[in-house]
């Protein structure tokens, strides 16, 4: 069972240091937990097609994995953004084939940069995938954030993360994924 190997945690969440994040499942519901990676997957919301009813048992959403107690041997996903092929890329790694389907007759070339942290070009090396990324992105130090007036509001320093795992922060275009 794939299970053993998987937690799926609900709650407002946030990091409170490089290996913890706080989950906050309600008033009385708080929990720290501890890992030794830690991926940020944000902003990614299943997206219902009429023509496609989700039962959430045969046809689910990225939600209703988590209610599986074994996986199948294959499955197909439906959308080729960012999610899905990195669902793709997990399921390989378990064992279990899939396909990636697309509506779109081209890939969008408009999109943010995405930051690929020290660790995650780590496990993108074991995958075998880190060679094809480099090519097509730019290292980076960190981040820098700002406000509308162009006021520094933050800035996130990654050399620590640079040293700790012998990797760059990598920027890539979200196109360029689809390369």
């Amino acid at each position: 069972h794939y299970t053993d190997l998987l937690s799926f945690k609900k709650g407002a969440a946030r990091l409170i240091s490089q290996n913890e994040i706080e989950i906050n499942a309600g008033p009385l519901d708080k929990e720290v937990v501890w890992a030794e990676n830690i991926i940020l997957a944000t902003g990614s919301r299943p997206r219902y097609l009429p023509e496609l009813p989700i039962d959430e048992k045969i046809v689910m959403t990225s939600d209703g994995i988590e209610n599986l107690d074994d996986f199948p041997e294959s499955m197909v996903i439906v959308g080729a953004g960012v999610a899905g092929p990195v669902l793709a890329m997990f399921l390989q790694r378990l064992g279990i084939e899939s396909i990636v389907c697309e509506a779109r007759p081209a890939v969008d070339t408009q999109g943010a940069f995405l930051g690929i942290a020290p660790n995650g070009m780590n496990v993108l090396a074991e995958l075998g995938l880190d060679r094809a990324l480099r090519e097509s992105s730019f290292a980076a130090d960190g981040f820098r954030f700002v406000n509308a007036r162009g006021e520094q509001v933050g800035t996130i320093d990654n050399r620590r993360d640079q040293q700790r795992f012998g990797a760059r922060l990598m920027m890539v275009k979200r196109a360029e994924l689809h390369r």
